[in-house]
């Protein structure tokens, strides 16, 4: 595993989330002790944060865009350039039995 190129704590909604993006490009997301890893297909190369969502600007100019939902849901899609939708890149409800 890479070292920790971008780290964020988000205190929000139903609690406390983690998200960190290393070196080897993965962004791995944790909550109330469980964690998630996605492998991003893009390099990032700016990083952003507003309230629940988190921006990684791709090399290409296009971009990811994650978001810190109610009840522990956790999603993420990548926009090229112009702003279209491209892919669902993250979909997962933390605590979930």
């Amino acid at each position: 595993m890479g070292y920790i190129r971008r780290e964020i704590t988000y205190k929000g909604f139903d609690g406390e989330w983690h998200l960190t993006v290393n070196s080897d490009n993965q962004l791995t997301v944790t909550k109330n002790g469980e964690s998630r890893v996605y492998d991003l297909d893009y390099r990032t190369t700016k990083f952003d944060q507003n309230n629940e969502y988190v921006f990684l600007e791709t090399d290409d100019g296009g971009f990811y865009q994650f978001k810190f939902e109610e009840n522990n849901f956790f999603v993420g899609d990548l926009f090229d350039k112009d702003g279209t939708h491209l892919d669902s890149v993250a979909c997962h409800v933390f605590d979930e039995e």
